[in-house]
């Protein structure tokens, strides 16, 4: 069982100056009644502002271009039980989406972070309790633990809302991660160990992003730790059900005012106001636009005001990250009976940092592992038979062999998805803070923007789209009532 196949390919935009809208809306190509705003995307970020705009009083329509909602985060019913392919976690912090939790009636649980994690590193395998390795290399954990206090201090003397602005960022945002690293960590377990991490956290080698970018994320969340850990971090609880039932829950309230297989191709602004043309005939006229889409996708969009050379260059420049989940499911959580937590991290190909994944109740039991990067578009390439193999391989060499016959597997890739282009987020290469700054968040006429990319609390996560939503509501609001 897998769930690589993509979504569909986001219609081209029509020759015309600003092109139609969509067929698979229902709709029959003419422009719809005014609302006050049209939301495009249907994720969290988007879901969050459309919630925020009706508590106001404010009309609104939701435009997206998936058969559901969700964005990045997905869960596929098995009938082992629910498997989250994207976004999963919650953690301390986190209290937008806790509240939401609360808000909508539903469930979290934790993790399994009860017994040993695994390390294997270069073929040979230690386990240790806690998050920090506790292996016979005492200079090089005195050095992962020095560095990982550094890079917290790096990360504290920076405004999260103004980063381009911190005293050292033309120093930061002039050398990748992995500069910094390589000249700093002096030794190469405890860097290589640190590199897997911030991969995992950031689905992107420290070679392709800026430091000062890295500083910010971290300072986002409030410390490395914070990012990195289980218990008392990013990774703690999960929703039960999936996280994609969460956002089912919360764009039910929405009714009709939610429009699913509606991919919008451009924004017209006129005398009269704005409106929102897709790919196949109708248009959506509102008087402001918050739109959610990711970089990528907002590059591809045709805006009749054209965007300035700044933010068009910026959006040149966001690679999104690349990142593959893959589950083996099992029968029972057999690692936990030989006191294993299903915490690992494995410096082999294809994934570097296994997970306890199993469902609520252990329905179902199953280990996950993260492939990203390079590790991810190598293996994503594969058949599935053979992705299945090289994986379940890898976890063999972690838990034995009671995990070489699993009763399940599903992966997905989510460089495949064309309307997120990757995940978990877009990341900054060198120059991008200090050359353009958060551009990204600013308006655009009457487009206001959102999305976890434009988060200055916990860039990158669920958390960090459901503030910008808000944000990107409030901001149409004010303008709204200026007006």
């Amino acid at each position: 069982m897998t769930s690589t196949t993509p979504e569909p390919t986001p219609s081209p935009v029509a020759s015309s100056p600003v092109a139609a809208s969509v067929s698979s809306a229902g709709h029959d190509g003419a422009t719809t009644g005014q609302v006050d705003v049209v939301v495009i995307g249907g994720g969290f970020a988007g879901l969050a502002a459309a919630h925020r705009l009706r508590d106001q009083g404010l009309s609104v329509r939701v435009l997206e271009a998936r058969d559901r909602v969700g964005g990045r985060t997905m869960t596929e019913q098995t009938e082992h039980g629910a498997v989250d392919l994207g976004g999963q976690w919650l953690g301390p912090g986190q209290t937008r989406m806790y509240e939401l939790v609360a808000q909508l009636g539903a469930e979290t649980y934790p993790m399994n972070v009860r017994g040993a994690s695994v390390l294997h590193v270069d073929g040979r395998r230690t386990t240790y309790p806690g998050v920090i390795p506790r292996v016979p290399r005492p200079w090089g954990l005195g050095v992962l633990g020095l560095t990982m206090a550094r890079v917290n201090r790096m990360a504290a003397t920076i405004d999260v809302n103004r980063p381009w602005a911190c005293r050292h960022a033309e120093q930061w945002d002039r050398q990748t991660l992995g500069d910094w690293l390589h000249r700093n960590v002096p030794s190469r377990w405890a860097r290589e160990l640190l590199e897997i991490a911030i991969t995992s956290v950031m689905a992107v080698p420290p070679a392709e992003i800026s430091l000062l970018h890295a500083l910010f994320y971290v300072a986002s969340a409030g410390s490395l730790e914070l990012l990195v850990e289980s218990e008392g971090g990013a990774q703690q609880d999960r929703v039960v059900g999936g996280m994609q039932s969460l956002a089912e829950r919360f764009a039910a309230g929405l009714g009709d005012a939610l429009v699913l297989g509606a991919p919008v191709a451009a924004v017209e602004e006129d005398g009269a106001g704005v409106v929102v043309h897709g790919a196949g005939g109708a248009g959506w006229r509102c008087r402001r636009v918050v739109c959610t889409a990711p970089p990528p996708l907002v590059r591809a969009l045709t805006f009749s005001r054209p965007l300035s050379p700044a933010r068009r260059a910026l959006l040149e420049r966001l690679p999104m990250g690349s990142a593959m989940k893959c589950f083996a499911l099992y029968r029972e959580p057999f690692w936990r009976a030989a006191g294993l937590s299903g915490q690992a991290v494995i410096n082999e190909w294809p994934v570097r940092t296994l997970f306890d994944a199993s469902g609520a109740g252990d329905r179902p039991a199953a280990l996950m592992g993260f492939a990203e990067g390079n590790d991810a578009r190598t293996l994503a390439g594969l058949p599935e038979a053979e992705r299945r193999a090289a994986v379940v391989a890898a976890f063999v060499k972690v838990y034995g062999e009671a995990a070489a016959h699993p009763i399940g597997y599903l992966d997905r890739y989510w460089g495949d998805e064309a309307w997120s282009g990757g995940c978990y987020a877009a990341v900054r290469p060198p120059g991008t803070w200090v050359g353009f700054g958060n551009l990204l968040a600013e308006p655009h006429g009457a487009v206001h923007f959102a999305g976890t990319e434009t988060a200055t609390v916990w860039h990158g996560y669920i958390e960090g789209a459901v503030r910008s939503g808000e944000r990107a509501a409030d901001e149409a609001l004010a303008a709204l009532r200026r007006s």
